[in-house]
């Protein structure tokens, strides 16, 4: 049993991650890019108890290279921020709506 459900062994169970990620309950207005939501959450909860943000799984089948990811991601921003000249094209917003596809 888990919390108040019966799971036979062997069943496979696949989390909703995309309906985690915005799930109106937890977030003030989940569907709106707001990053400074995860602020709050700079303490990463390493058993995976929290389920507001799950980025690289949880528990004994979670991605073994989560930090390696973290420090990829900040060099590369870094080198992103460094190399190149930023600047607008124009006054359109980009657009960020959702769409179908996979992760793998």
């Amino acid at each position: 049993h888990h919390w108040r459900y019966h799971i036979p062994r062997g069943t496979t169970l696949i989390v909703n991650v995309w309906a985690i990620h915005r799930d109106p309950k937890v977030w003030d207005v989940p569907t709106r890019f707001k990053p400074e939501k995860f602020e709050e959450m700079i303490e990463d909860d390493r058993e995976g108890f929290n389920f507001k943000f799950i980025s690289f799984g949880v528990g004994k089948r979670a991605c073994p290279e989560e930090g390696m990811g973290f420090r990829t991601v900040s060099l590369v921003v870094g080198m992103l921020i460094h190399c190149f000249d930023w600047e607008t094209v124009g006054q359109e917003l980009v657009d960020i709506g959702q769409g179908f596809g996979i992760t793998l």
